[in-house]
């Protein structure tokens, strides 16, 4: 088991790993795999924490030529950021409505989320065990994966 934590978190070996480190602190099932009823929200959240998803940070990474982590800036909104998943989670703007609904959603379980930095609250909701908040996140990421599929990139970089 100390071997599986160290290697997680040696970032040389295993960039892909970034932030999963962040939230997955032990080696055990995660909840979300047997609580969250929804097929769909389910395989979302998975493909989400282990980062087998379309966001830039990641297609970044398979680009011909290969493109810099600095430069895989999201093309959904203007705030200029890495299109990684703090972002598309805590930032992104195309999304402030349905963080909107999520934060009020998760308002029991985090009453100051609004006011936590941007990892700290990323954390936080994604390494939650409470039922409700992996539905809430669940909802919110399937939701927000849906929009961009047909929502037009609002800047080109």
């Amino acid at each position: 088991m100390n071997n599986w934590f160290a290697e997680i978190n040696n970032s040389d070996n295993n960039p892909i790993l970034r932030t999963y480190k962040l939230f997955k602190k032990q080696y055990c099932i995660e909840p979300y795999l047997m609580k969250l009823v929804s097929s769909k929200y389910r395989a979302t959240l998975a493909r989400f924490r282990t980062s087998s998803h379309s966001l830039a940070i990641e297609t970044g990474r398979h680009t011909s030529p290969y493109t810099p982590k600095e430069k895989r800036i999201c093309q959904y909104c203007t705030l200029n950021q890495i299109d990684d998943e703090v972002h598309l989670l805590i930032n992104c703007t195309l999304h402030i409505k349905e963080r909107a609904d999520l934060y009020a959603s998760l308002e029991h379980y985090f009453p100051m989320i609004v006011y936590q930095s941007h990892v700290t609250a990323f954390t936080a909701i994604m390494s939650s065990k409470e039922p409700h908040v992996i539905y809430s996140t669940g909802k919110y990421l399937y939701e927000a994966f849906g929009k961009r599929e047909v929502s037009p990139t609002v800047i080109t970089h």
